[in-house]
């Protein structure tokens, strides 16, 4: 969580007007920085598991859709290690729920099996080392596990609408940040990115 925070190099790519400039173009209006992660899926063989249908955005603290996630890959994937599959134009199903890590093992699948009907399922991806996907926080997308021998790194930006406000829904990042409930995400942590 949060490499930019510790990394430099990180942080001038993170904070990188160009990442800007596709996130805003992307969302319609200027945007913030939200989070970064790099991601490790291991082999299936070392815990290297799928990731389960789910969308982002019910799991942070904002009042509006808009939000969306670049991910980098940081090496050369192919779909034997694991890359996204997205249900695609799912995002106009609104939020249908927190399903990720859930503790009664319940799937978004399991209670709207009709996402799989709806929405056409796309075809497992290939990346070059510095290729990136993005999606919509609310699009549904899983990872199959990793049945290569190779671990699977990706580079992940999450980035918000500037008019997106705070709800006061729990969430480990911006809990002890002290945000006003129903304002702008305004905190050093999430600046606003020049476009240029």
């Amino acid at each position: 969580d949060e490499v930019s925070s510790t990394c430099p190099q990180i942080k001038a790519l993170s904070h990188s007007p160009r990442l800007a400039s596709i996130a805003s173009q992307l969302v319609g209006e200027d945007v913030r920085f939200y989070s970064d992660h790099v991601f490790a899926k291991n082999p299936e063989s070392e815990a290297g598991g799928d990731t389960p249908w789910h969308q982002d955005f019910p799991h942070h603290p904002l009042d509006r859709q808009g939000a969306l996630n670049i991910w980098i890959a940081l090496v050369d994937l192919t779909p034997e290690m694991g890359t996204m599959q997205f249900l695609s134009r799912s995002h106009r199903a609104g939020m249908l729920g927190r399903y990720f890590n859930r503790r009664d093992d319940v799937t978004l699948i399991d209670e709207h099996p009709w996402v799989l009907d709806e929405f056409e399922m796309s075809p497992p991806i290939s990346l070059k080392a510095g290729d990136a996907t993005v999606h919509d926080m609310n699009v549904i997308h899983a990872a199959p596990a990793n049945s290569s021998n190779t671990p699977r790194w990706v580079y992940s930006t999450l980035w918000l609408p500037v008019s997106a406000r705070y709800t006061g829904a729990s969430n480990h990042r911006t809990d002890p940040l002290g945000l006003t409930l129903d304002m702008p995400m305004e905190h050093p942590k999430f600046p606003i990115i020049p476009t240029r």
